[in-house]
């Protein structure tokens, strides 16, 4: 049926009060349903559960995890975090879901097939309050060639589009205050296109001559927010590509290169401490 129609099946059909959609090549660490059940029965206001998952791609190894306790969110906090993101923050077998929340918010969006979990997460927060395990791992993802990743999906300019239509596709459905709503809907634009800024700049910066997909990657951007930030990024691109670029200018690109890259760390690091 593919993996959306089987996806639904299977959750709307769930009569236990908990549920965790877990892929076959994912897995479980012990006493990860323990943790994220302990925490929804202390607090029946979050309808949603999740952890630090450790991707591998043939044996899973168990390390380290930073923080202990849990941590809670209310909806709206926790969306505008998903916002500033702009990457989904769950990834799928780290989450465990109250089952009514489930039924409530409804399935998998079958016009998402790339991003239909982080519209629905998205939908989740919407009604329900949102927590996290901290200090231990809550799931292992399996990441391989053959995932729909690194294939259907690919493509950078793609994947960018792909978010953008699941932050849409949630805010046209929102129960959020509509100026609230609109001030997400312009953060994450803005969030998106630097990103799709950021990769153009890198992919020339290390495979000249993919030259094309950061022309692709900047046209993402300026159709998502057009402005300053994609004439700052068509202007490092003239720099890398021009031999005879002034030392100056190339050093301003060097200097906003490791800017870009501390930034993009410093997400990656709060996300794997805070997850948010």
């Amino acid at each position: 049926m593919g993996h959306i129609a089987t996806y639904n099946e299977g959750l709307l059909s769930v009569g236990a009060k908990y549920s965790v959609l877990l892929s076959a090549d994912d897995m479980l660490p012990k006493n990860a349903l323990q943790r994220a059940v302990s925490i929804m029965e202390k607090h029946p206001e979050v309808g949603l559960v999740y952890g630090y998952p450790q991707t591998f791609c043939d044996t899973p190894e168990e390390g380290s995890v930073y923080g202990r306790g849990y941590s809670t969110w209310e909806g709206r906090d926790w969306i505008s975090a998903q916002v500033r993101r702009g990457l989904s923050i769950i990834y799928s077998p780290e989450a465990v879901v109250r089952t009514s929340i489930q039924k409530a918010v409804g399935g998998y969006n079958d016009l998402l097939p790339h991003t239909a979990d982080l519209e629905m997460w998205l939908r989740f927060a919407d009604v329900s309050n949102i927590a996290r395990v901290n200090g231990h791992l809550q799931a292992f993802r399996r990441v391989h060639n053959n995932s729909m990743m690194h294939t259907s999906f690919a493509s950078l300019p793609v994947d960018l589009g792909e978010r953008l239509k699941a932050y849409e596709s949630f805010f046209d459905k929102s129960h959020q205050n509509p100026s609230q709503v609109h001030v997400w809907s312009q953060e994450v634009r803005k969030v998106l296109a630097v990103e799709a800024i950021d990769l153009a700049v890198s992919t020339t910066h290390s495979n000249p001559e993919e030259f094309q997909l950061s022309l692709d990657l900047l046209d993402f951007a300026h159709r998502t927010n057009p402005g300053n930030l994609v004439l700052r990024g068509n202007k490092e691109l003239e720099i890398l590509r021009n031999p005879r670029a002034k030392f100056v200018d190339r050093l301003s690109v060097v200097a906003t290169s490791v800017e870009r890259r501390l930034r993009v760390r410093k997400t990656w690091t709060r996300w794997q401490k805070y997850g948010i």
